[in-house]
């Protein structure tokens, strides 16, 4: 009986002690601009991206953890984005979402993110969004916006995105020694 105990010990530690710490994911406040970005003018309204900041703290586990992709998705599941809609990194500039990244075990990372969105603006809308606003860059022969902060953007927003059509942040995740993928999916608020 004390065998049995023992070995049932034994086979307790050894389970509990191979589980990782998952990685954890939380919102952060962030103080950068929305921007928006003009695709396609009409003699009424104009095709435009509103992208969304996002400040994500990434806290790893006790395990190496590698970063497979980084995607915005509508849905939370495996089905992303409408046309248009996309994930950008913010440094310094717009660039491609992190991907391919590997973290080390208790690594802490801070990611920089917008949401993006296709929506069409009467020229009313865009006018207004545009005042006061700073060309910061040229990306794909488009210009790229930052919105004046002073401008009541959440009134557009609310009106162009509903709640349906916000979507999660998918991070698609590796846990190496484990040999073992998951995914966590944060819910994009503004």
């Amino acid at each position: 009986m004390k065998q049995i105990k023992l070995i049932i010990l034994v086979i307790y530690i050894f389970v509990t002690s191979c589980q990782s710490q998952e990685i954890e994911i939380t919102k952060q406040p962030t103080d950068l601009p929305v921007k928006i970005s003009i695709s396609k003018s009409y003699n009424d309204s104009t095709i435009v991206n509103i992208m969304l900041p996002q400040k994500l703290l990434v806290k790893n586990g006790s395990n190496k953890t590698r970063l497979v992709q980084t995607r915005l998705s509508l849905s939370g599941a495996n089905i992303y984005g409408e046309k248009g809609s996309r994930l950008y990194a913010f440094k310094d500039s717009l660039v491609f979402p992190p991907y391919k990244q590997i973290f080390s075990e208790n690594e802490k990372q801070v990611f920089s993110l917008y949401a993006s969105y296709q929506t069409y603006l009467t020229d009313k809308e865009k006018n207004q969004l545009l005042k006061g606003s700073k060309l910061v860059q040229l990306k794909h022969k488009k210009e790229v916006y930052d919105v004046n902060p002073l401008i009541d953007v959440n009134k557009i927003i609310s009106k162009k995105i509903p709640d349906s059509l916000k979507g999660f942040i998918r991070f698609s995740l590796y846990d190496m020694p484990l040999d073992s993928s998951s995914y966590k999916n944060i819910p994009i608020e503004f």
